[in-house]
């Protein structure tokens, strides 16, 4: 048998008790939006997620995009470089 700290089940007390309140206020995850219960709070909140990768894939294909337009001209020198370095050797 483990036996546990009177503070520490006063601290499990109190965030109990919170979480109930919560509960209580906010609704729980399990709540049906849905007439049919078919939707649920924790259902949009996943859905959510898919938002953040969203906006991180648009800032990553921003990011490329404007990188690209700082590196492309020295990327055309090179291989413009490149083609007068083969020719030389060819000659």
């Amino acid at each position: 048998m483990v036996r546990i700290p009177n503070h520490a089940r006063q601290r499990i007390g109190r965030y109990k008790k919170t979480v109930q309140e919560s509960e209580q206020e906010l609704g729980s995850l399990d709540t049906p939006l849905a007439d049919d219960n078919s939707l649920t709070l924790a259902d949009i909140i996943q859905t959510d997620f898919g938002l953040e990768d969203e906006t991180i894939e648009n800032v990553c294909e921003h990011s490329k995009s404007e990188l690209w337009s700082i590196v492309e001209p020295y990327f055309v020198q090179f291989e413009v470089l490149q083609e007068i370095r083969r020719t030389k050797k060819f000659l």
